[in-house]
């Protein structure tokens, strides 16, 4: 295991978290520029980008890889949402939306939330873990008032 490894697993505990999501993101912030960070928060640990917020899970997770998809990541959702589920019909205003398996809400949150198509938007995810992060993606960008998610 490389010392960046071991030193993330030693931080990723109560006490280290706040720590280590200051490192990580002065680390992010000089491979990509301002307007991004990595936090720990209720339990989960997220990252912002611009307005947009991610959650991402339990566990710090992070790859170098991934830093330079993060910044249009909200604008790939949209498309791909668009492009999967919008094919053959555009929500009208009115209409309830219903995501069963709602996974983190990229779909549901942007398309729907965000440019306020359609009427009432219902999220079910069965998972504790992912309905959780649901929870947090919507409420951190501020669609909590747009949609109800549930859980089992």
């Amino acid at each position: 295991m490389s010392y960046k490894r071991t030193l993330i697993r030693l931080l990723d505990r109560p006490g280290g978290r706040f720590l280590l999501g200051k490192i990580a993101t002065n680390f992010l912030r000089r491979k990509i520029g301002e307007g991004v960070e990595i936090v720990y928060f209720e339990g989960m640990w997220m990252r912002r980008s611009g307005p947009d917020f991610f959650p991402d899970g339990l566990k710090f997770d992070y790859r170098y890889a991934d830093f330079n998809s993060w910044k249009r990541q909200m604008d790939v959702h949209a498309a791909e949402t668009k492009e999967y589920w919008l094919q053959h019909y555009s929500p009208r205003e009115g209409d309830v939306i219903v995501d069963v398996g709602a996974g983190h809400g990229e779909d549901t949150g942007d398309l729907f939330a965000r440019r306020r198509q359609g009427g009432p938007r219902v999220c079910h995810r069965g998972s504790p873990v992912n309905f959780v992060l649901l929870k947090n993606f919507c409420r951190l960008n501020h669609w909590p008032t747009l949609l109800r998610c549930t859980s089992r």
